[in-house]
């Protein structure tokens, strides 16, 4: 591997990736980061949850398109493991 010392860098971004089922493509969809409100982080505190004064969470895009040829699927939910 060659020293790539005077390059910069770059920031990597996590995302989803699928492939389009009519023409092949890989494509990329972002994540969708969503702030929860003051009300309902209260509610997972008097469940017992302990959590900051805000708390994030990611959903997948419900819908995609296909850069490629421009298809579009529904999307099924993403559940982390």
């Amino acid at each position: 591997m060659s020293d790539h010392s005077n390059h910069s860098k770059v920031l990597l971004q996590e995302c989803f990736c699928w492939d389009c089922e009519s023409c092949g493509y890989r494509n990329i969809a972002f994540w969708i980061a969503r702030e929860l409100s003051s009300k309902h982080i209260e509610r997972l505190r008097r469940k017992g949850k302990r959590i900051g004064q805000s708390y994030w969470f990611v959903e997948s895009p419900q819908r995609v398109q296909c850069a490629s040829c421009e298809a579009e699927f529904d999307c099924l939910p993403f559940v982390a493991e």
